[in-house]
């Protein structure tokens, strides 16, 4: 039935389909047999021959296509690893049944349905089988779609929380938010991975980009003030590499609550300890389950597991899967184990912020020792397609410090422009991005409120490098 279903929802349809799907239904289910049935009556009479009774159905069938998938984890979609071999769906061959022509008629409903399931469904897809989704994109009239189906989205979803539309008798499945909360995962996605495994995604959305910047600006308005910080976050990000992709003039006209984002997220994360306590936590959590790289139970529940006595992080079920790992093929722990060696045990990511900072300090743990940490996470799960070096890593963990430590004293201290003047003059000698650093320049300025002076200005500073 399953299989039936997908075959349903990815088949090609036309202009009409919407209309011809709801007579269709509606008298199959007025010659239906049984009318006897009190409900299946109250069914029969109750929807009418109109769109909304074929956006009804499609609905109902996605939803049973949403039950019965396994829960995704991060590490699973990034790695196009199914964490499920026999239960459904078992392969991609199952959520494509039609071939990458199934595109298109995912997007048809995408495009039409406000149903959050709706879009789930195309979500799941649209991750679990990127790679044929690639292929279809090399066609302009296929980025067209999806760049017009987006925007609707995103526009649909802006249109309905503004006017206060939550969830009905259907549940969240009519909620905007949930809706716009799994179209943010595919555009949080396209940023996040897109940029090492498919580096032409930027491309995509070529000769829309102003289009896309208009609806994505109008969803992240419409969240309002107290909306939910990771919908904002991952339309500001998304909207940020749409900038990324435009000419100069362009780019230096982004609008400072995006641009000062781009800053004010780095000094969010308090400095590189900070960001890398977090980072401690994240991998802490990400080891609920075998380490295995093999192991058969890694997605089973209530297996004991053991800690590595050296890193404190990583767990097994068995010897066998962390002699495995240990100088896997890909991935290995060996590398990470030897530079995380002993931190965890003073370092705690259960610590505050400060107490953290003086616990890695104490163990001798400084930028050039995170930034080698931090290369051989990224290597490993991006599978070296980062473009990242440790050097470049220490760049950016230096940046982020001196940020921090310019914010820091930026508030307690506002008057002393001397020493502010320094600190931003440091930070704008790290940044070897010229379009970086423009935003950098502005956004310093911005924040201080009085002239970083010309040897400051970011076309002069470029020329002294350059020299």
């Amino acid at each position: 039935m399953l299989l039936a279903i997908l075959v349903f929802l990815t088949t090609e349809r036309s202009a009409s389909a919407l209309a011809d799907l709801a007579y269709d239904t509606h008298s199959s289910l007025r010659s239906c047999p049984h009318q006897l049935n009190r409900i299946h009556f109250i069914l029969s009479t109750r929807f009418e021959t109109t769109v909304h009774l074929a956006l009804d159905l499609i609905g109902a069938l996605s939803s049973i296509a949403d039950t019965c998938f396994a829960k995704s984890i991060s590490r699973a979609i990034r790695f196009q690893a199914f964490p499920f071999r026999q239960t459904w769906p078992a392969s991609t061959g199952d959520l494509l049944p039609t071939g990458t022509s199934g595109f298109k008629g995912l997007l048809f409903w995408f495009t039409h349905s406000d149903d959050a399931l709706v879009l789930s469904i195309f979500m799941r897809v649209f991750l679990w089988c990127r790679p044929a989704f690639y292929a279809e994109f090399a066609n302009p009239a296929s980025c067209r779609l999806l760049c017009q189906a987006i925007c609707s989205r995103l526009e649909s979803a802006a249109d309905r929380l503004r006017a206060g539309v939550q969830s009905t008798a259907w549940g969240p499945r009519s909620d905007p938010a949930a809706g716009l909360e799994f179209l943010t995962q595919i555009l949080d996605f396209l940023v996040r991975y897109c940029s090492s495994e498919w580096p032409a995604w930027k491309t995509l959305f070529r000769g829309s980009e102003a289009m896309l910047l208009t609806s994505t600006f109008s969803a992240m308005d419409a969240c309002g003030e107290e909306g939910d910080l990771s919908l904002k976050d991952s339309l500001r990000q998304f909207a940020f590499e749409l900038y990324t992709t435009l000419d100069a003039a362009a780019f230096d006209a982004m609008p400072d609550h995006l641009a000062n984002y781009v800053f004010d997220e780095q000094i969010r994360h308090g400095g590189c300890y900070g960001h890398f306590r977090k980072l401690l936590g994240s991998l802490s959590e990400s080891a609920r389950h075998c380490g295995g790289p093999d192991c058969p139970r890694k997605a089973m529940k209530n297996v004991q597991l053991s800690e590595c006595q050296s890193c404190r992080i990583m767990r097994y079920c068995s010897r066998e899967c962390q002699r495995q790992h240990w100088n896997s093929a890909l991935r290995p722990h060996k590398p990470l184990c030897r530079l995380l060696k002993g931190i965890i045990e003073v370092a705690r990511p259960s610590l505050d912020t400060g107490k953290f900072a003086v616990a890695c300090r104490s163990l001798g743990v400084d930028i050039d020792r995170l930034s080698a940490i931090y290369a051989i996470i990224w290597e490993q799960r991006l599978h070296g397609l980062g473009g990242e070096t440790q050097d470049s890593f220490a760049t950016h963990l230096r940046q982020m410090d001196l940020l921090h430590e310019f914010d820091t004293k930026l508030r307690i201290h506002p008057e002393h422009h001397e020493e502010l003047h320094d600190l931003a003059m440091r930070l704008i000698g790290l940044q070897t991005e010229l379009h970086m650093l423009r935003l950098l320049y502005r956004y310093l300025q911005n924040r201080l409120g009085f002239d970083l002076g010309p040897l400051s200005h970011p076309f002069n500073v470029t020329s002294a490098m350059s020299r």
